[in-house]
């Protein structure tokens, strides 16, 4: 018989999708009976000496099992003989699942787990099975073929730096044929992220990237751009700041007034960006502190006895004191202000008029403003 054990044939799925046929060969015109779960058809062998049955799906179900097949043969004399072959059915193909969620721990492939020890795709199946695993990244299609353990589950690793990078979704299929020649596949997908990036705004920091007294009263604000959603710590002179990306990838964080240590120093924002992938970016900016200001008047104006006799005012004052080079000096006595000039040195002189000094006795005070490169203001008062 033919479509039985006997010929090694395994009905299969492909198979069974038109019921299950046997066949076989006997004497012209005789009677022929075939059993088969309970279910019996019969035919006449036909002049060339074949005969054949066929069992719907209803009568013979689908599944993964062995039955007995009866065939009895009656010629036209009245003889019988009776013949038992066993019917093997497969039409079960194998399972196959893709872990793409467990691809790079969590479904994601970032840039470090890409480089340390590639992309490495799982699943289960049949124990045994032999599969063959395609992943197309970015347009570039990788192919393995791996056995499934004796737990049923495989696994396929592609080394570091086989996939291109960006940021995409790679598609998996996974396909077998069991030992009845019964096909079977499925697809899934996992990411792939390598890509991290980080920027700090280049608009000087306080309008020109020095930070003055009151500028740091006010809060020093640092901005710049990375990708949406990702967490940037912003580092500066042990201070941290952090922040959450906007869907924008806008971030900005704000050291308020005390956070950054007062002083006249060159300093350098440090700026680390984490993605959702887990990449990371860095990126510094340097920038100056200056919240520091100075002015002083000298001592022993006036001849060197801070008095002012009658000859000294007629022919008027000097006065002198120290700031920081660079620095703008006001100088107010009494009731009259005069810019003071200022040497390379630090040192300031300003001329006071006869007209500009009181006759008579009593005393007079000096107050200087010196207001520095920074834009820091401070006063002194003799």
């Amino acid at each position: 018989t033919q479509g039985t054990n006997s010929v090694n044939h395994v009905e299969n799925l492909a198979d069974y999708t038109d019921g299950v046929t046997i066949t076989g060969q006997g004497e012209p015109g005789s009677s022929i009976s075939v059993t088969v779960l309970n279910e019996t058809k019969t035919t006449t062998v036909a002049a060339d000496g074949t005969w054949s049955v066929t069992y719907s799906q209803t009568e013979v179900p689908g599944g993964e099992y062995e039955t007995d097949v009866l065939v009895t043969s009656t010629d036209a004399y009245g003889n019988s003989a009776s013949y038992t072959d066993k019917l093997v059915v497969d039409t079960v193909p194998h399972d196959i699942d893709i872990a793409t969620s467990l691809v790079g721990g969590n479904g994601t492939v970032n840039f470090a787990e890409e480089g340390a020890s590639g992309v490495t795709v799982t699943g289960t199946s049949t124990p045994g099975a032999v599969m063959t695993v395609v992943v197309t990244a970015d347009g570039q299609t990788f192919t393995q073929t791996v056995t499934t353990g004796a737990n049923g589950g495989w696994s396929a690793n592609w080394p570091a730096g086989t996939f291109p990078g960006g940021e995409y979704d790679a598609d998996v299929t996974v396909s077998t044929v069991d030992g009845a020649g019964n096909p079977s596949s499925t697809t899934g997908s996992f990411h792939v992220d390598t890509l991290g990036m980080v920027t700090i705004s280049a608009n000087p920091i306080a309008g020109n990237d020095v930070v003055n007294n009151s500028e740091a009263a006010g809060g020093v604000v640092l901005t710049g751009t990375t990708q949406p959603g990702s967490i940037v710590t912003v580092v500066v002179e042990g201070v941290s700041r952090t922040a959450t990306a906007g869907a924008d990838g806008a971030w900005s964080v704000t050291y308020g007034a005390g956070s950054l240590p007062s002083g006249t120093y060159q300093t350098t924002a440090q700026v680390t960006s984490t993605d959702a992938a887990g990449n990371t970016a860095t990126a510094t900016r340097t920038f100056n502190v200056d919240t520091e200001a100075d002015v002083a008047i000298n001592i022993g104006q006036s001849g060197g006895d801070d008095l002012v006799n009658g000859a000294e005012r007629s022919a008027g004052i000097v006065l002198t004191g120290t700031t920081e080079p660079g620095s703008s000096v006001e100088i107010t006595l009494g009731s009259v202000t005069r810019a003071a000039t200022v040497g390379a040195d630090g040192k300031w002189t300003v001329n006071f008029s006869s007209a500009e000094l009181p006759q008579g006795e009593g005393t007079l005070n000096v107050t200087a403003k010196a207001t520095d490169t920074a834009g820091n203001v401070t006063t002194a008062t003799s």
